[in-house]
């Protein structure tokens, strides 16, 4: 009974030895990943409201499938539009607690940082930090 019980448990784990087609397929999405963050990143695609999987796809000249499978890979709790939206909400928060926005919209801070309305940036936050922008504001200022 004991050999039924640890062999079900040693199917239910990954083979421990990769082939060499798997090992390459995860080094080009490990790459892939790094490529699409960087770009991101250094082009602040996340910025525009258009910024959609599809849109970095042609980009980068890649599928939209790839670009998917890429992320699921190696982001394993997030896909494109929660990367993106990660992004925009960090950018969020540093104008937010930049003295030198001090006199900057909570609707100006959310379309500079890509979100395409004032709700929808509103309601991302709250459910992100679990506070309103203006809230963020004030606690940032303590």
């Amino acid at each position: 009974m004991s050999n039924a019980s640890s062999s079900s448990a040693s199917s239910n784990k990954q083979p421990l030895l990769l082939t060499r087609r798997q090992r390459l397929r995860r080094e080009r999405l490990k790459a892939l990943y790094a490529t699409i963050r960087h770009t991101l990143l250094s082009q602040k695609l996340y910025r525009h409201p258009d910024c959609t999987s599809i849109t970095m796809a042609k980009t980068l000249g890649i599928s939209p499938r790839l670009l998917a499978e890429a992320i699921a890979e190696h982001s394993k709790e997030e896909n494109f539009a929660g990367m993106v939206m990660r992004y925009r909400l960090r950018l969020a928060c540093q104008l937010l607690r930049d003295p030198r926005h001090a006199c900057t919209t909570n609707e100006e801070i959310a379309l500079r940082s890509g979100f395409a309305s004032r709700q929808t940036f509103y309601n991302t936050f709250r459910r992100a930090y679990n506070m309103t922008p203006c809230e963020y504001r004030v606690a940032a200022r303590q």
